[in-house]
């Protein structure tokens, strides 16, 4: 009994592995299934990579890098991770707090010569946690101006220190990019380095992360995505951005292997303290209310499917991005591409579905029907989908469209009598009509998840 217990052992682990690459080859099936889909429909044009238990399951680029050089994009291409940066900014501040160089709880104004007075109160922990109340640079009427200047982080500060606080420090959440810019400044003022030196000497160079760094504003690297944004006449060049503006919210680039190298010594301690990581990657504060997710320092901490999930995601001209790590599972889902606002949190999701055997949706093609005004008037109105969150329809001539509460409005277009679609996300709205034909309400349908609305 003894001598064949080994064999017993053996066997079972082969069939263990069998199974684990049979499930592996079918995720690898329907992710490009998927993939193909979003590239043809959504116009789907960057990198991914799915990898769980040590191992990479899809490392694949998809579409161009670099449309007029017809270079594609593949795993080692380059790209800016836009707000996927704060999560470097925030280790930066505690490898310096590592080192006694400073306290996440020390005022801002310790480090900040001619600190307003209404900074007072503000602390580093605030900044990390958006809680400090100062106004969002992105958010400013004058910042597509702003963004093509070549400004020093002291010139950048000067934009927005002035001004009035959105409200009291740490009274509530408000996503602020300037915030994350004090912390770039923050971080030069105490090393005596630049922010780029001091990620290059203490995360990209110990990391073995020889494919990411600050980015040019005039990239020039074979393998660095251009960016694109898309419209229904094709693909455009994306607005210049000069990088000394993004700063330590949003200047860095990367790409998804690399990503990877990061997200895994994230896991494995590699750079700081437990407490401190702990700390790092705790949900601090709500960002939508209870039950949604929380914010941490640098990290977003939610639910997805069951499974916790840490992540973040960005948006800059011509980029987007998404980082999301489930701790519990050991698994990873990496999204990163070179057009502007593709929903690349959608996509994330799509493949962490496919990841963990869950419903997802693979995008498909939506055919325009024609709708006189007169048919399309009908929807006008505001539909309640939560509290203080309306979507309004309006009509210009015959032309439809949506704007949700503190967002832009996009055109949606006709595919039935009853259902439209947008080509700017892969998203559709389904009108409902009780038995007269009256329209009394709506439901939106993206990354999933179906979200009624009643009309007001």
């Amino acid at each position: 009994m003894r001598k064949s217990l080994p064999c017993l052992l053996f066997f079972a682990f082969a069939l263990g592995a069998a199974c684990s690459a049979a499930v592996a080859q079918d995720a690898q099936a329907k992710i490009e299934q998927y993939m193909q889909a979003t590239l043809k429909v959504d116009h789907f044009m960057g990198s991914i990579l799915v990898a769980q238990h040590g191992e990479i399951i899809v490392s694949q680029g998809y579409g161009m890098a670099d449309m007029k050089a017809g270079i594609p994009n593949a795993p080692g291409t380059k790209f800016r991770i836009a707000s996927v940066t704060k999560e470097f900014t925030a280790m930066a501040i505690l490898e310096l707090q590592a080192k006694s160089k400073l306290n996440i709880q020390d005022p801002v104004c310790k480090y900040v010569p001619d600190c307003p007075k209404d900074w007072a109160p503000i602390t580093i922990y605030n900044l990390l946690t958006h809680t400090s109340g100062i106004p969002n640079l992105t958010s400013f009427p004058n910042y597509q101006t702003i963004e093509a200047e070549q400004l020093t982080p002291t010139q950048l500060l000067a934009d927005f220190e002035n001004k009035p606080l959105n409200f009291a420090p740490g009274t509530k959440f408000s996503y602020s990019n300037s915030g994350y810019d004090v912390l770039g400044y923050i971080i030069e003022r105490v090393s005596g380095e630049s922010y780029a030196e001091f990620l290059e000497k203490n995360i990209f160079g110990p990391l073995d992360m020889t494919d990411s760094g600050y980015d040019r504003s005039h990239p020039t690297a074979k393998n660095h995505a251009q960016g694109y944004r898309y419209s229904p006449s094709g693909y455009e060049p994306a607005r210049f951005v000069n990088m000394s503006v993004p700063f330590s919210a949003g200047a860095l680039y990367s790409t998804v292997l690399d990503v990877y190298k990061w997200d895994q010594a994230v896991d494995a301690g590699k750079l700081i303290p437990k407490n401190l990581m702990d700390e790092m990657l705790t949900g601090h504060v709500a960002m939508d209310g209870p039950g949604g997710p929380k914010y941490g320092f640098g990290w977003m901490i939610s639910t997805e499917f069951g499974h916790k999930v840490i992540w973040h995601g960005g948006g800059l001209e011509g980029f987007t991005s998404l980082n999301s790590w489930f701790p519990d599972n050991d698994a990873y889902v990496i999204v990163l591409d070179n057009v502007t606002s593709l929903d690349v949190h959608g996509i994330g999701r799509a493949l962490a579905a496919i990841l963990f055997g869950q419903k997802y949706e693979v995008p498909q093609e939506h055919k325009e029907i024609a709708l006189d005004a007169g048919a399309l008037g009908k929807f006008v109105g505001n539909y309640q989908l939560a509290p203080n969150f309306v979507i309004a329809i309006t009509l210009a001539g015959d032309q439809l469209s949506e704007q949700a509460t503190g967002q832009k409005a996009c055109p949606i277009f006709p595919e039935s009598n009853t259902e439209f679609f947008l080509k700017a996300v892969d998203a559709q709205i389904s009108f409902e009509e009780d038995s007269a034909g009256k329209v009394t309400g709506l439901v939106f349908h993206q990354d999933g998840h179906d979200l009624p609305g009643k009309k007001e």
